[in-house]
């Protein structure tokens, strides 16, 4: 008993020692797993930290191409370079080397950013004062290996009013539109100073803060280019006194002459004696002048109020308002 205790005491370590170590190997397996997969994650880490940013080379160079395009006078192809959805009637080679000045002597002064942001770069080029250059922020980014200039369109905008009004403009002497034609109300030049000229087949009306019918615009600036005619300073005040003018007449011709609206004429068709009858007038709309083609109607209404009998009538003016050779302001009925 005590030799087979014994070597059943002797056994024993050893039984133990073995299932010791059957028991470790797999969570040895599993640690050695967990480290070799942790060794992987910090090396992929580390090849993504390390990545090189795409290349930007090639937006500073759309940059250089685009100013190199401008300086030749070749709007095609700079405009091909941006994201910038001009007017196919706008982006004209002869057109835009016809402009008072395009871009000279530009260069990039500064920039920022990287091959993922994009770049944004600083250009300084001459129009036409050497001492005094302009400044243009371009944004370029590369996109499926294609370089383009980006955002571009806000700052070339030249604002047209909407309001309708006769006329037409022309640019540079060789692209001639009328305002209605512009349904977004504005159009987007490439940087230059174009000429404008306005033609204005009524006679009424002239450009808002310009001397005559000819003036410049430039591309881009920090002031909001808005192209507006507005009515000569004589117009409204002649079409008024005319309008007085009528109704004095009208008076004088016993309310019933050529000078007195039909709608007055016909209230008193019946009437024995409309000589003797005293009116006053009181506006009511107007007057308004409104386009017509290309040419200004005018529309008014006015309160005829009668003595005896009493009676008020709502009467119209209507008829072209022009300039005739003299100059002067007339109403055509």
């Amino acid at each position: 008993m005590s030799r087979i205790d014994h070597r059943a005491g002797g056994a024993l370590p050893v039984s133990v020692r073995l299932r010791e170590l059957a028991g470790r190997r797999g969570p040895a397996r599993v640690v050695a797993s967990i480290a070799l997969v942790a060794a992987g994650s910090v090396a992929l880490v580390g090849c993504a930290a390390s990545a090189p940013a795409p290349d930007n080379s090639g937006s500073i160079e759309v940059i250089e191409q685009f100013f190199d395009h401008l300086e030749a006078g070749e709007a095609t192809a700079a405009a091909a370079l941006t994201d910038v959805d001009f007017d196919a009637a706008l982006i004209d080679d002869d057109l835009y080397a016809a402009s008072a000045a395009i871009p000279s002597d530009a260069r990039i002064v500064s920039t920022v950013g990287d091959g993922w942001t994009g770049v944004t770069a600083q250009v300084e080029y001459v129009l036409d004062d050497q001492a005094h250059p302009e400044t243009l922020e371009l944004r370029a980014r590369t996109q499926d290996g294609v370089p383009k200039i980006t955002g571009l369109g806000s700052h070339l905008s030249v604002h047209i009013s909407l309001l309708p009004y006769a006329g037409t403009l022309t640019i540079n002497d060789a692209f001639t539109f009328t305002p209605s034609e512009v349904e977004s109300g504005s159009i987007t030049l490439l940087p230059a100073r174009y000429d404008f000229t306005y033609a204005d087949p009524t006679g009424l009306l002239e450009m808002t803060d310009a001397e005559d019918s000819a003036f410049t615009v430039q591309t881009p600036t920090d002031d909001l280019h808005a192209i507006r005619p507005t009515f000569r300073p004589d117009v409204e005040p002649a079409v008024a006194a005319e309008i007085q003018r009528l109704q004095g007449a009208c008076e004088d011709e016993g309310l019933t002459g050529p000078s007195c609206p039909s709608e007055l004429v016909e209230a008193l068709r019946d009437v024995a004696d409309p000589a003797a009858i005293s009116v006053s007038w009181f506006r009511q709309t107007g007057p308004d002048l409104v386009l017509t083609g290309q040419e200004y109607e005018l529309a008014a209404t006015y309160l005829a109020r009668l003595e005896e009998p009493r009676v008020t009538v709502t009467v119209s003016y209507a008829g072209r308002v022009t300039r005739d050779e003299a100059g002067t302001v007339v109403l055509e009925r």
